[in-house]
């Protein structure tokens, strides 16, 4: 396997390509979670610079299961509520 414009290519790659992108966007996520702009700002942030580093990846490789569920995680941080107050299909 191979990095061949910034993905890992090849039979043997695994999630090395999204183990990449989803640090880069919990970071991300983290930054616009310091901004205090509330729910609606947050998350529009939060799709504008956390999941676009998402989308590339996505172009070439099928997104694993628990990537979904850290992105749930994320959201959930990112409102700053309850628990499971609401999930990644109410937004």
């Amino acid at each position: 396997s191979e990095k061949y414009l910034g993905f890992m290519l090849g039979p043997a790659t695994g999630d090395v390509s999204w183990n990449a992108a989803a640090g880069k966007s919990e970071n991300r996520a983290r930054t616009v979670m310091s901004f205090g702009i509330g729910l609606f700002g947050t998350i529009t942030q939060y799709n504008s610079v956390a999941v676009s580093c998402l989308r590339c990846v996505s172009q070439l490789q099928q997104v694993p299961e628990g990537l979904l569920r850290t992105g749930t995680k994320l959201l959930q941080m990112l409102s700053r509520g309850l628990y499971n107050a609401f999930s990644a299909t109410h937004v």
